[in-house]
């Protein structure tokens, strides 16, 4: 996972819902509000192709998150 809660969005990348879960690596860069359009370049317009990317990994492997927040990138 991200370590942050997450909700579908509207069709542009799930939604984060609530602050980062402490102690995940990386979660503590991701705030409410954000928009969670790519991991390691692959688009991820809803909560299952999130799941379908991030089931690709093992745990621990770093990944690249692509977040809007706001109108920036």
């Amino acid at each position: 996972t991200l370590g942050v809660d997450l909700a579908p969005g509207s069709g542009d990348g799930p939604v984060v819902v609530s602050s980062a879960i402490t102690g995940r690596p990386g979660a503590e860069r991701l705030r409410r509000r954000d928009v969670i359009e790519s991991v390691n370049g692959r688009a991820t317009r809803n909560l299952d192709d999130l799941a379908r990317v991030l089931g690709e990994f093992k745990v621990g492997d770093e990944v690249s998150v692509g977040v809007r927040r706001g109108s920036r990138r």
